[in-house]
């Protein structure tokens, strides 16, 4: 499961470029992929149910594979939530689930680029969040992006860097 950096609380409606993703294995017959979510301080998943959502399959050597790009409209309750994968067989109701490593969510509010951020010579900015993703405001508009690998966003340098070098990560 690939969860999207762009993570906005408060949006209506999806960006079609930034959707999340998962991807899986799911036999012949198929099986159902659904997408689970734990709030923060709850010990269950729930299943959520993406306000929009797109499913691609194919097959390869009898192996069916599905892909589904989704939307989550975030609010507030899902700040340090998880979300994971979720695989069934309706065939063998027996058998038990197979899923994902869980992924934090990162969310940032869609009023954070009506901060006052005049310090800054770009329109990048720290996460509030996290040190591996910074958030570009295009407008009044956050968009989140992330670093590649294990770096961590400079504000000072205005890029992605060692952690070990950026000031406000150590």
């Amino acid at each position: 499961m690939t969860v999207h950096a762009d993570q906005i609380v408060g949006l209506t409606s999806p960006r079609i470029s930034n959707l999340h993703t998962c991807t899986g294995y799911i036999g012949n017959p198929p099986e159902n992929i659904e997408v689970e979510m734990q709030l923060a301080g709850d010990s269950n998943y729930q299943t959520i149910y993406p306000s929009y959502i797109t499913k691609t399959e194919s097959t390869v050597n009898c192996r069916i594979t599905r892909v589904i790009k989704f939307w989550i409209g975030f609010t507030t309750i899902m700040y340090n939530a998880t979300v994971r994968r979720k695989l069934t067989n309706d065939l063998n109701t027996d058998d038990s689930p197979a899923y994902s490593y869980p992924e934090m969510l990162f969310l940032v509010s869609d009023d954070y680029c009506y901060q006052d951020y005049n310090f800054t010579k770009t329109n990048k900015y720290h996460h509030p969040t996290t040190c591996h993703r910074f958030v570009t405001c295009v407008g009044n508009e956050p968009y989140v992006n992330v670093c590649p690998s294990s770096l961590c966003f400079s504000v000072e340098n205005d890029y992605c860097d060692q952690c070990s070098k950026v000031k406000t990560c150590v």
